[in-house]
């Protein structure tokens, strides 16, 4: 992952509350708990991606420990589309441990899904909302690993910031709560996590007179529904010629249908606009 054009990097900080040196204990413990959390985070949402933490540095004013967070991918599937992968990521990371901090130990109460967001109720009768991509991620393995980040932590607070700008603090008194096991019923026997991405396809078999799934190539055999109207239009009228040179600058969108044991049972993609139609050296035409 050298190739700068090949990553997304995001520098934040993890502020420990309390003495200026912290216990090695609690310092290897919290590194592997943020890093074990943020790779399960772009496993999940970002497929084939690959994520490294790394200490750039401490500073005094408690504990800081400086970080950068980086998430990797195949070099055609990093576009000015998705290089906000890692802010995204540190984005859900934080709102993960405000989801279980809002939980208090305990199963929802009640819990609304929209079609962004979940409103979620806890046994206080306090209702917050999450991004319906961070309540699908919240499961058993997902509370585990926020665990392990509070276990036997004897600092004041832990507090995520990014750019001078506080993410997310928890205080001492809520840190027996954040290392205790709480689950969510959810009521839906399928969670869906959705990416999008801007990349090259290659063609294995179109439909060049219906509607049904082409079979395209993307690091692997897949087949994707094509949504774009003009471009059908196009090749349906014989306006664009497909050979088994021909290349598609397209953007892709991807489905993970997981059930209850965070198990894939099914994929879905579809390319919702297409940009470019390549032949190996030659460009046939801008769409």
């Amino acid at each position: 992952m050298g190739n700068s054009n090949e990553e997304s990097t995001i520098d934040f900080s993890i502020r420990f509350g309390g003495e200026n040196s912290i216990d090695s204990y609690e310092l290897i413990n919290s590194l592997a708990a943020t890093a074990g959390l943020v790779e399960h985070i772009s496993s999940r949402v970002y497929f084939n991606s690959i994520t490294k933490i790394e200490v750039k540095g401490t500073s005094e004013g408690s504990f800081v420990l400086q970080l950068s967070a980086l998430i990797g991918m195949m070099p055609s599937l990093i576009t000015p589309d998705n290089v906000g992968m890692a802010k995204n990521g540190l984005d859900i990371f934080c709102n993960l441990l405000k989801m279980k901090q809002h939980l208090k130990r305990s199963s929802p109460k009640s819990v609304q899904v929209g079609s962004e967001l979940v409103k979620i109720e806890n046994k206080d009768c306090e209702s917050t909302s999450f991004n319906i991509n961070v309540y699908n991620l919240y499961d058993t393995e997902t509370d585990s690993k926020i665990r392990h980040l509070f276990e036997s932590n004897k600092r004041d607070f832990i507090e995520i910031k990014s750019k001078d700008e506080t993410k997310v603090k928890i205080e001492k008194k809520d840190f027996d709560n954040m290392s205790k096991p709480v689950e969510i019923l959810k009521k839906e026997d399928v969670k869906i996590i959705k990416s999008a991405f801007r990349t090259t396809l290659g063609i294995r078999k179109p439909d060049l007179i219906g509607d049904t799934q082409w079979e395209l190539i993307f690091n692997k055999k897949i087949k994707a529904y094509v949504l774009d109207k003009d471009f059908m239009d196009k090749v349906h009228d014989g306006q664009i010629s497909i050979n088994p040179r021909t290349l598609l600058e397209a953007q892709l969108e991807y489905e993970a249908h997981y059930d209850n044991n965070n198990k894939v049972i099914k994929e879905e993609y579809f390319v919702t606009k297409v940009f470019d139609i390549i032949d190996e050296k030659i460009e046939q035409m801008t769409i």
